[in-house]
């Protein structure tokens, strides 16, 4: 966490369940749109006819809303880790079931997942560009809070949920750019 006690907060974290929620999707194609290398991050691919897609893809939108939902107000798993038994529906279950171990490898890499999300977690240098806002505003910044879960893959652009929680992908564009958070700090504080 990064902060000015007086007026500040960022945090920055990589989630479990959200990160799990789009291997899931990456795994079974959910996703309409697809980017830079969610094909790749996924090692289990599962074919599936279209209707069962189309099933499935409703069930994964309403757990992934119903996930956000509930990280807008408190970090509490709604997935029931590692046997799926909070999800209340059956063929999500058995998907999220199908691929868990493999994602759960992945997460737990030495050198990858989880351990890959720490570095990004501490890489942008938000104090510096609090500095920078404020000497080109001439005074403090506005209070605010802000709470940041990084995902590895599967959307180009950050999700601004609200004005104090984004869902950021993993890239450099975002995380390490004065000028995107610049420009965020002058629309809202």
């Amino acid at each position: 966490m990064i902060r000015d006690p007086e007026s500040w907060t960022v945090r920055i974290s990589s989630d479990l369940e959200l990160n799990f929620l789009i291997y899931v999707a990456c795994s079974f194609g959910l996703f309409e749109l697809e980017t830079r290398d969610m094909n790749n991050w996924s090692t289990e691919k599962i074919m599936m006819d279209e209707h069962d897609i189309q099933n499935l893809k409703e069930q994964w939108n309403s757990c992934w809303n119903q996930s956000i939902l509930k990280m807008t107000k408190t970090k509490t798993d709604i997935l029931g880790f590692p046997d799926f038994k909070t999800i209340e529906y059956p063929e999500l279950r058995l998907a999220c079931n199908r691929v868990w171990n493999s994602f759960i490898t992945w997460w737990n890499m030495p050198v990858g997942g989880q351990c890959a999300m720490y570095y990004w977690e501490d890489k942008p240098n938000i104090l510096k560009y609090v500095q920078d806002y404020e000497n080109q505003i001439g005074k403090r910044i506005k209070t605010f809070h802000l709470n940041i879960d990084l995902i590895y893959t599967g959307f180009d652009k950050p999700i601004e949920v609200n004005d104090e929680y984004i869902i950021m992908p993993v890239k450099s564009e975002y995380l390490l750019k004065p000028d995107w958070w610049i420009k965020r700090f002058k629309e809202r504080y």
